[in-house]
């Protein structure tokens, strides 16, 4: 089948050489992953770079080397909507260069990464939007410098030590490399029920039903505490959907 259903290596792949490619205005990418060819490829996966309105969802980016200059996605287009992606293996996983603002990018999962979530050239000023309910756990950096200019940072995930991105009256989760499915082996769906991530996102205003494995949010739990999850995969309690 074309769509990969959450799982690395099945479903569209768009092999890429270095450079990747450029979102327009007004354009919905959705279910397809971009990787890299080599070790020695560089450059951007996908970016959103002046690039509004565009929306980028459920897609799987990956890297075949950390030290190459190599980045996920880039994302500087006003009113952006970026959420359910999957961002494995590079220099940069996710970088804010937004200087428009009013985007969403929430729900995604960054790992493997030499950074994993960061502010295009550390800039403190001129890095705007939302980022809400995003995993960076498992990079050598999981979250660079905040930007002081965020117009919202909450329910955001990473490791203990780590300066979470995270705006005032906000929240965020701690979590560790233990609490994906299979780390080692690329699976970052949550490994249990009462793994951190698991019911603890907030609300976002626009957020996807379905997660990165087009699975139901929230997952239906037999009458006990049914919230969706941080991340770009939903737990799956074993009860079949609603």
């Amino acid at each position: 089948p074309a769509f990969h259903q959450g799982i690395i290596g099945q479903g569209y792949i768009n092999l890429i050489t270095n450079y990747g490619h450029t979102s327009g205005r007004l354009t919905d990418i959705d279910g397809i992953t971009f990787e890299h060819l080599s070790s020695s490829a560089f450059g951007t996966l996908l970016s959103a770079y002046e690039s509004p309105k565009c929306s980028i969802l459920n897609c799987i980016f990956i890297g075949k080397s950390t030290s190459s200059g190599s980045v996920g996605i880039l994302v500087g287009g006003g009113l952006s909507n970026v959420q359910r992606n999957l961002i494995i293996g590079l220099t940069d996983g996710l970088v804010n260069y937004d200087a428009v603002g009013s985007g969403v990018i929430a729900f995604n999962t960054v790992s493997k990464c030499t950074n994993g979530i960061r502010s295009g050239s550390d800039s403190l000023s001129y890095r705007m939007s939302s980022w809400v309910n995003n995993i960076s756990v498992g990079n050598a950096t999981n979250w660079r410098v905040q930007p002081t200019t965020l117009e919202y940072a909450s329910g955001n995930a990473g490791e203990s030590g780590d300066t979470i991105w995270t705006t005032a009256g906000g929240s965020s989760v701690v979590m560790s490399e233990s609490d994906f499915a299979d780390y080692a082996n690329n699976n970052f769906r949550p490994a249990l029920a009462s793994s951190p991530q698991v019911d603890s996102a907030i609300q976002v205003y626009g957020e996807s039903v379905t997660d990165i494995a087009d699975s139901e949010v929230p997952n239906y739990n037999n009458g006990g505490l049914e919230g969706a999850d941080i991340g770009a995969f939903e737990y799956d309690h074993g009860y079949g959907p609603h």
